[in-house]
């Protein structure tokens, strides 16, 4: 009788691998669970996955604390369009440049 595979595929590899369900230890694409981490949301991701979304909101984080602070100074709650020439964007980028 043939040895049952430990290589995770389809769409739930990352999930089964990290759960350790059963005797998958890796993913068709080589990861283990040492690869893998749970995200803040819950999402099952690689560890360079996180750190490179990390990374990428690190461009744009200074807009959205500016963005955040403009909200609040103009008493706005909820979904507000940022659009250019709108007393929002400009309040928040007065605050963004300062």
């Amino acid at each position: 009788m043939a040895k049952p595979s430990t290589v995770a595929s389809g769409k739930r590899q990352k999930a089964v691998v990290f759960h350790e369900l059963g005797i998958k230890t890796r993913t068709a694409s080589g990861l283990t669970k040492a690869d893998l981490m749970r995200t803040k949301t819950g999402k099952i991701v690689t560890k360079r996955q996180h750190a490179k979304g990390k990374k990428a909101y690190k461009n744009i984080k200074g807009w959205t604390i500016a963005i955040q602070k403009a909200k609040k100074k103009l008493n706005m709650q909820g979904f507000v369009a940022i659009k250019k020439g709108t007393h929002l964007y400009e309040v928040a980028k007065a605050i963004y440049t300062a």
